[in-house]
């Protein structure tokens, strides 16, 4: 017993020799955003206006920027609520938020999912005031059986109407949902 007593005691006495001469513990390799306030592993947002939800967000990461009202946010998704309760899917790569505002840009492969309906674009923007979300740059609109295209695109979320602008051109199926399930000016 005497013996296992004086090995533990040596090899206590060794480890704490070591960590006491072996000089300055040197940490190396941070990097201090200082521009950012607060930085997230997970983002989670929920908006309603007259106690209706609005929308529901979530982010694998997010910075909230230092004097800039803003956040910066990493896989997105937002499920949109229409004006009929319906659900409006997006995702994307980016995201960016308004803390003030709440509204949101996104960018880097945006898809939005809507009943049968797939929209694809690179940039999106989401205006909260006017409940829509809305792009000036190329979209494309697809159900299972036909394609638009176009240079901007508007969503009216209130009434889950499209818009549809500049160089509109498709391909149609007879059996294609598109006019028959989706309000909008073409």
């Amino acid at each position: 017993m005497l013996i296992l007593l004086a090995i533990v005691a040596a090899l206590g006495g060794f480890y704490f020799k070591q960590r006491l001469f072996s000089g300055k513990l040197v940490i190396e390799n941070i990097a201090i955003d200082s521009g950012t306030s607060l930085s997230l592993n997970k983002m989670h947002q929920t908006s309603t206006r007259n106690n209706v939800k609005e929308w529901t967000l979530d982010a694998s990461s997010a910075r909230l920027l230092k004097d800039q009202n803003k956040a910066l946010m990493n896989d997105v998704k937002v499920v949109f609520f229409t004006g009929k309760a319906e659900e409006v899917l997006l995702e994307s790569a980016r995201g960016t938020l308004d803390t003030e505002t709440h509204d949101m840009t996104f960018t880097d492969s945006v898809v939005v999912t809507f009943t049968n309906y797939t929209l694809k674009t690179g940039e999106l923007h989401y205006d909260k005031k006017r409940h829509i979300v809305y792009s000036a740059v190329h979209v494309t609109l697809m159900d299972s059986k036909s394609t638009l295209e176009a240079d901007t695109m508007e969503i009216d979320l209130n009434n889950t109407t499209i818009r549809l602008g500049g160089n509109v051109k498709g391909r149609f199926s007879e059996t294609s949902d598109f006019f028959s399930g989706m309000g909008g000016d073409f």
